[in-house]
C-alpha cells in the first residue's frame, strides 16, 4: 500500500510539472438531482481528450476553504483522498468518465458548485450546482375579498419546491375538488357562503406538504340592493301618509261631527213638519 501511494504521489508530481507545458483534458460536471440531507448522492464527470494531470474533485466554496476531496491518477484507474478527507468515494468508471459519491449529503459543505478538472490547467467546460431538496416555500393564494352572487371565480395556488415542480390539490369538506393548482367555481350562489376550500402543496421528493385555505365570502347582487332600497322607500311613503293622517285626524273628526249633527237636525225638522201636517188634517 505504501509503495502504491509513493507511485501515486510521484505520478501526481510528474503531472503537475507537465501541467505547465501540456494542456489537460476537457471536463463537464453533472450534479444529477437535488439531495436530501443525510442521503447518499452521486456526481459524474465526463472527460474529453487525454488526461494529463489526473481528475480532481473540488468541493464548493461554501465549504470554506474550497477543497479537493479526491484525486485520481492520469490513467483514471484509481483515486485517493488528500488530507485524509472522509465521506467521499471517487470511482474511475472509464477513461472518459469518473464519478464521486457523497456518503452523507451535508448541505452546509456539500451544497453549491462542484467541479471536476484534469489537473490544474484542464479546461472545465461545465460546473454544476448541487442543491438540497426543500419546500414547499412561499405558499400563496391570490384571492378577492368577496365575490358577487352569480359570479365565476378561479383561484391559483402557488409555491416553490426543490426539485420543482410542486404538486397541488384542492379539497372541500375532505373531498377533492381539483387535482391541480387551479380551482374554478362557477355561478356562485348564496348557499356557498362561508365554504372553506383547502389547497395542499406537496414536495414528493422529500416528502413534505403544507396547506393554505380560502373562505368564500359573497356579496348580494345589485338587483337585491335595488329591492331593498325600493322596500325602504315604500315604508317611508307609508310612514309619511300615516303621519299626515294623524295630523289631519282632528279636522276630519270635527267635520264628521258637524255632518252628523246636521243630519240629525234635518231629520228632526222633517219629523216636526210631518207632525204639524197631521194635526192640520185632524
Amino acid at each position: 500500500m505504501a509503495f502504491s501511494r509513493i507511485v501515486f504521489e510521484v505520478s501526481l508530481l510528474v503531472s503537475l510539472i507537465a501541467n505547465f507545458t501540456v494542456e489537460g483534458a476537457d471536463t463537464e460536471t453533472y450534479c444529477m438531482d437535488p439531495a436530501n440531507p443525510g442521503d447518499s448522492t452521486t456526481l459524474t464527470c465526463t472527460i474529453t481528450g487525454k488526461i494529463n494531470g489526473g481528475i480532481r474533485w473540488i468541493r464548493p466554496i461554501a465549504s470554506n476553504p474550497r477543497t479537493e476531496v479526491a484525486k485520481c491518477d492520469t490513467r483514471n484507474t484509481f483515486c485517493l483522498y488528500p488530507g485524509n478527507i472522509t465521506g467521499y468515494k471517487a470511482v474511475a468508471v472509464s477513461p472518459t468518465r469518473n464519478s464521486l459519491t457523497i456518503d452523507s449529503f451535508n448541505p452546509v459543505i456539500d451544497a453549491g458548485e462542484w467541479t471536476c478538472q484534469d489537473g490544474m490547467v484542464g479546461l472545465v467546460r461545465r460546473k454544476c450546482n448541487k442543491t438540497v431538496t426543500a419546500g414547499p416555500h412561499d405558499v400563496a393564494l391570490a384571492s378577492p375579498e368577496y365575490v358577487t352572487e352569480g359570479d365565476n371565480l378561479t383561484l391559483n395556488c402557488t409555491a416553490r419546491c426543490n426539485p420543482s415542480p410542486c404538486s397541488f390539490s384542492w379539497t372541500f369538506e375532505n373531498n377533492t375538488v381539483s387535482s391541480g393548482a387551479l380551482l374554478s367555481l362557477t355561478n356562485i350562489s348564496n348557499t356557498q357562503y362561508g365554504n372553506v376550500y383547502t389547497c395542499t402543496v406537496n414536495n414528493t421528493a422529500i416528502p413534505n406538504s403544507t396547506t393554505i385555505q380560502f373562505t368564500l365570502t359573497i356579496k348580494h347582487g345589485a338587483e337585491h340592493v335595488v329591492v331593498l332600497r325600493d322596500s325602504s322607500a315604500t315604508w317611508g311613503v307609508v310612514i309619511v301618509i300615516a303621519g299626515l293622517l294623524v295630523l289631519a285626524f282632528p279636522t276630519i273628526w270635527v267635520v264628521y261631527k258637524k255632518a252628523i249633527k246636521k243630519k240629525v237636525g234635518d231629520g228632526q225638522n222633517e219629523f216636526n213638519r210631518v207632525r204639524i201636517s197631521r194635526r192640520q188634517l185632524l
